[in-house]
């Protein structure tokens, strides 16, 4: 398996091989647990298209704490779905432009959609062609629909070869006219036959977005495998040879057998063939033969052989040099070839293997070269008492013509949505939203995301106690909570964020510290009713309708057996749904009783949760549903638990040390979180360490292998979630959906998704030329300095690239450096290269930063490559940008971290 070096690295992800004064290194970041290996670490990336500067002009970002996705946002206030979705399927009704394909009954130019618009039992009519190139439209009934919005379309059908003489059929088809732009897809048509000798059908299954309803079939390539095999026809220039028989002048009609194919046994010999003169005098006599032209046209030769058979009575091994003769030049294509076969004489010479190109024009063997050359068989030793009475020349490849190809049936499946407010965000039917602690934003209408737009109702934010700490989905409406404030719920019918203070019937308002949507109804734990805060107590809304707990099926209940409040609550099958307290594990089970319609079972009295954001539920791959949460319990202490519905047990005591020792009690329980890694397959959970207040540092837990691994972030992060984000405007096979990726939140103001083809390699600080003065300073989370005349810093990847399978280390490629720094005024950055590990520099590129003088964090990212090497330095020289005549002295610079962008150069691991 392919492995990292990790070496020579220390635990502590220090140098160990140079001083400790010249150690900059942070922590390891560049490995992680994935589909069973150690992998590079994902990098964090923007969502594609979003850059900093999207983000409206009059925001104020803050730290991001909740990231969600709303599957079907619907325009009710309710929240129901705003898209039905329905399927259709049409099939041809007419005929268009035709070049080239008939019908099975000889009709070329009309109604050929009358053979492929099956809709019952399948039978013989087909539209066919030969011809390479051929095409036809076909055009499909109207859809009885008439849908908003053609969210994907399946081209289905099936094809065959209707003769065993081709290989493969190849169709494009194309939706209107023949371009690139309108391809849908390409089938490709194998022969397989059937035991009756007729070929199988194909199947036709092509998906994609259009509109057009005329189909353009298109015959673009084709494959027959032919062979024949030659027997001479005439005399070369050197007939130096006799007849074996009479001793005459040997000539090609000596040659009286039928050849053989290449894999049939020969047939019996008879001594009146061709044989050179005995004794030394026929050594080197020549005996020359032509062919005639093959009986197919072949416009690819895959196989040419040259046979030889005959008798011979000496043991000795006949030796011939077999020469190509063409323009009265002669080249040899083997010499010394031995013709022997114990009592007999036999060979197959591949004239392909000896010469891949005809030597006399350097380029592919045509049959054209076999009429205008001759073959020559040359004896240069061994046994002389031999005859060859059999030979002829294999031709085997790729035929001119193309085989015919039959389409029985085609049809179109539509899938399609029926919407009473467009498709917005960038998949379709999803609304990306995530919340700071000043606003909330989603990505706006744009099919790559680029625009970031606030949401209406949605500033100020929640604004009292601590940041929001749970949120969910029902009906595609999203709750957020903080136990404190009003939930804020999203969208309404005018598509804004609304405080739910008076549950909308005028009964007293309720949220809670967590909250779930379960059995048609929304949940919240750690109650507080009207600022009445009851920690023990679950409250659940009235049924379909999360935003009102004022009805006959609304209600509560206190979950009293253990002590303590519910701090997570979530679904685990459509019928349960657990509740976490800090100390106490339950399960809530629906009764199907209205009066009753939920009851409590305690399954960990003594287990319970520190950090509520850290409560995640997956499906593990071998299709078990469970959940993950940091937690307590006596005999486990600080720990990750896991519950599958029956029971609670530790899963963390790999890591149980780091989280005693290391973590920050003080921020540990409202400032971790986890998120589960639809791409690694793992449970990531982040712990403030330390001093931290928000974790740059935690764990993978890998779900596939059971377990811990360490990770580090090139910044503080503040969330996680999933977010869909599609990759591009025009998908085919996903048209519902994008990639559901891993999204994390920090304090810049929008979520950065994980990327499994993007590593960092970090150091920070930089290093301090002579007397400037780099002192760190924890108020800002940065360096300060001076100018004296500029500061250095040098960042080195490459060390830590991937060996490859036999061991030896591949190289990296570098494309950028990103640095992160507080703007006090504008400073330039003048950027060097070295691929030999420091020993020469190269100016790469410079850079003015800064300027605004705000104090604002910004990132930039130096494009500086691609550079390849396996140890690639960079040095970096900030230097002062003088305006209206200010000091360099005087102007002071904050750098925050620095990391390169780079990728294996060569395959992934």
């Amino acid at each position: 398996m392919p492995f990292t070096q990790l070496t020579p690295l220390d635990d502590q992800g220090l140098r160990s091989s140079r001083p400790a004064n010249e150690v900059k290194w942070r922590t390891l970041t560049n490995v992680i647990a994935r589909d069973g290996a150690l992998r590079r670490r994902p990098g964090f990336v923007n969502p594609k298209g979003v850059r900093n500067e999207n983000l409206p002009d009059n925001t104020q970002v803050g730290t991001t704490v909740v990231i969600a996705e709303i599957n079907n946002p619907g325009s009710s206030a309710e929240g129901r779905s705003g898209y039905s979705y329905v399927a259709e399927t049409i099939r041809p009704d007419a005929t268009g432009t035709n070049n080239g394909w008939f019908r099975n009954d000889g009709v070329t130019t009309t109604n050929l959609h009358l053979d492929i618009d099956e809709t019952g039992t399948l039978d013989a009519a087909v539209i066919r062609t030969p011809t390479l190139g051929a095409d036809v439209a076909i055009g499909f009934v109207d859809p009885v629909n008439s849908p908003d919005i053609t969210v994907g379309r399946v081209l289905r059908g099936r094809a065959r070869l209707l003769a065993i003489n081709g290989t493969r059929a190849v169709l494009n088809f194309y939706a209107g006219s023949i371009s690139d732009d309108n391809l849908i897809g390409t089938a490709t048509i194998s022969v397989s036959a059937t035991d009756s000798g007729t070929s199988e059908w194909d199947n036709i299954q092509l998906q994609g977005v259009w509109s057009d309803d005329e189909i353009i079939i298109q015959y673009v390539d084709g494959d027959i495998s032919g062979v024949d095999m030659l027997l001479p026809n005439g005399n070369g220039d050197d007939t130096a040879w006799r007849d074996a028989e009479d001793l005459s002048t040997a000539s090609f009609a000596d040659f009286n057998e039928s050849p053989w194919v290449l894999w049939d046994a020969p047939p019996a010999h008879q001594l009146n063939g061709v044989q050179p003169d005995p004794g030394p005098g026929g050594l080197n006599d020549k005996q020359g033969f032509t062919f005639p032209a093959p009986n197919s046209t072949f416009s690819t030769i895959n196989e040419l052989v040259l046979l030889v058979g005959g008798n011979k009575v000496q043991l000795a091994e006949p030796k011939l040099d077999i020469i190509y003769k063409v323009g009265g030049v002669e080249y040899t294509l083997g010499s010394n070839v031995e013709i022997s076969n114990f009592d007999s004489v036999y060979r197959a010479f591949d004239i392909l293997a000896a010469s891949p190109l005809n030597p006399a024009t350097s380029l592919a063997w045509t049959t054209a070269d076999i009429t205008s050359g001759q073959f020559i068989f040359k004896y240069v030793g061994g046994g002389q008492n031999f005859v060859i009475d059999q030979t002829g020349l294999f031709i085997g490849g790729k035929l001119s013509s193309a085989p015919q190809v039959g389409i029985d049936y085609l049809a179109i499946d539509i899938l399609q949505a029926t919407a009473d407010n467009n498709a917005d965000d960038n998949v379709l039917g999803k609304s990306a939203i995530y919340v700071t602690t000043n606003n909330y934003f989603k990505l706006g209408t744009d099919a790559f995301g680029q625009a970031i737009l606030d949401v209406a109702g949605g500033t100020a934010n929640i604004t009292t106690g601590p940041v929001p700490l749970d949120h969910t989905i029902l009906y595609g409406q999203l709750y957020v909570v903080n136990g404190i404030d009003d939930t804020r719920r999203y969208p309404t019918a005018g598509g804004v964020f609304e405080a739910l203070s008076t549950n909308l019937d005028g009964a007293n308002p309720i949220t809670g510290r967590c909250v779930e949507a379960f059995a048609d109804r929304i949940f919240y734990g750690w109650v507080n009713e009207d600022g009445t805060q009851t920690p023990e107590r679950i409250a659940w809304s009235v049924f379909q309708n999360g935003g009102t707990h004022n009805g006959a099926s609304a209600g509560d209940a206190d979950l009293l057996d253990t002590p303590g409040g519910i701090l997570a609550l979530g679904v685990i099958t459509e019928d349960t749904c657990t509740a976490v307290k800090e100390q106490g594990v339950y399960l809530l089970r629906r009764t199907g009783n209205s009066v009753i319609p939920f009851i409590r079972d305690v399954i960990d009295f003594h287990s319970g949760i520190v950090a509520p954001r850290t409560f995640q539920t997956v499906i593990t791959p071998d299709g078990n549903t469970i959940q993950l949460w940091l937690g307590f319990s006596p005999a486990k202490g600080l720990n990750v638990f896991m519950f599958d519905g029956s029971q609670v047990r530790a899963v963390g005591d790999e890591i149980h040390k780091e989280l005693r020792d290391d973590s920050n009690p003080m921020t540990i329980a409202s400032n971790s979180f986890a998120e589960i890694d639809p791409q690694g397959a793992g449970y990531w959970l982040f712990v403030p360490e330390g001093e931290e207040i928000l974790p740059t540092n935690g764990f993978f837990y890998s779900l596939r292998q059971g377990q811990w691994y360490r990770v580090t972030l090139p910044y503080f992060a503040s969330c996680a979630g999933r977010w869909t984000i599609r990759d591009d405007s025009v998908t085919t096979s996903l048209a519902l959906r994008g990639n559901d990726n891993m999204m994390i939140g920090t304090g810049q103001g929008i979520p950065f998704k994980t990327d499994y083809d993007v590593t960092f390699d970090v150091i920070s600080p930089g290093e301090a030329d002579d007397d400037s003065i780099l002192p760190t300073d924890p108020a800002e989370d940065g360096i300060v300095g001076r100018f004296k005349e500029f500061i250095t810093s040098t960042i080195e990847t490459g060390d830590l690239a991937f060996a490859g399978p036999d061991g030896f280390p591949l190289h990296v490629i570098v494309h950028r450096i990103y640095i992160g720094y507080i703007d006090r005024g504008p400073f330039s950055v003048n950027v060097s290269a070295s691929q030999d590990g420091g020993l020469t520099f190269n100016t790469a590129n410079s850079f003015v930063l800064g300027g605004n003088a705000d104090g604002s964090y910004d990132q930039f990212a130096l494009d500086v490559g691609p550079l390849n090497g396996r140890r690639i330095r960079f040095k970096l020289e900030f230097e002062h940008v003088e305006t209206d005549g200010a000091s360099p002295v005087n102007e002071p610079f904050e750098l925050t971290e620095a990391w390169v962008e780079w990728e294996p150069a060569g395959e992934a691991p």
